[in-house]
């Protein structure tokens, strides 16, 4: 048997890879063969929805780690994803397929800002939250006459290039 254990967090050496190391180890105590792969760092490309992974069985963009994810996922019997990071591989459950999946969702009305966070809230609540998955949305009163700042109008803190 081989387990792939993927880092998907850019700290290449920090918690993910420490967590990662000690199950390599205990799996490889127990005659379980391991591979680790550091996929934190890489560039990820957001899918276009073109349809081509159905026909090649693979990505059809080849500059990123995605399709070498793959290849070492599709030689392995059980592959362990970590990483909470922006653009990092997804967690899963791999020990109840069937489990159900317990996401927290957000539930905040009003956009959430540095100064004013929903506490309720499992996402913005959370020690380790990030603005960004605030799905509230901005108070009517602030909606009104907005100099044109040259930066998106859902996250105020980027620059221009935002998407």
């Amino acid at each position: 048997m081989k387990v792939l254990l993927i880092n998907g967090s850019p700290n290449e050496a920090g918690c993910t890879f420490t967590a990662l190391s000690e199950a390599a180890r205990i799996l490889e105590e127990e005659g379980i063969e391991t591979e680790m792969f550091q996929l934190g760092k890489k560039p990820i490309r957001g899918c276009i929805g073109c349809g081509g992974c159905v026909n090649k069985g693979r990505c059809v963009f080849d500059d990123d780690a995605v399709n070498r994810a793959i290849e070492k996922a599709e030689g392995a019997d059980l592959s362990a994803c970590k990483g909470k990071e922006q653009g990092s591989v997804p967690e899963t459950d791999t020990e109840d397929d069937n489990a159900e999946t317990d996401t927290a969702k957000c539930i905040c009305e009003i956009l959430c800002t540095e100064d004013s966070i929903n506490g309720d809230c499992p996402v913005c609540g959370a020690d380790d939250a990030s603005l960004l998955d605030c799905k509230g949305k901005v108070p009517e009163e602030n909606m009104g006459e907005q100099e044109d700042t040259g930066i998106c109008k859902h996250h105020q803190e980027h620059d221009a290039d935002c998407g």
